[in-house]
């Protein structure tokens, strides 16, 4: 970051959204506003990375792929993604469903984040 701020911006947020923005940022003795950059610098790096070829091996070979159900065990929070074991989370903190699909939105270390499937 380092830039002057000089643009405003007013964003609408679910409520539930707004409650796990506000979590985050105290966790991370942030700002909301502080929280809400860091999160929008990190998308957009992150996707310049895998569009440039500079991602790393799970976020070229692993994000956006679809998982089953039958390769997530909620009770050890372990994903099995194309034969490799890693821990994960939802992206809503909601647990996994039987007989849905997930799709990996992002790695962070050895975590998969994943987000049910609209089918």
């Amino acid at each position: 970051m380092g830039e002057e701020l000089d643009k405003r911006l007013t964003l609408r947020l679910s409520e539930s959204l707004s409650d796990r923005l506000q979590s985050y940022a105290t966790d991370h003795n942030q700002s909301m506003n502080s929280a809400i950059l860091t999160a929008i610098e990190l998308l957009l790096n992150q996707k310049d990375l895998k569009v440039s070829g500079f991602a790393n091996f799970e976020q070229r070979n692993f994000i956006g792929q679809i998982v089953g159900a039958k390769d997530i065990d909620q009770t050890t929070g372990i994903i099995t993604v194309r034969g490799l074991v890693y821990r994960y989370i939802t992206e809503n903190n909601e647990p996994v469903k039987a007989h849905k699909q997930y799709e990996v939105t992002n790695i962070n270390g050895n975590i998969v984040i994943i987000k049910e499937r609209e089918n």
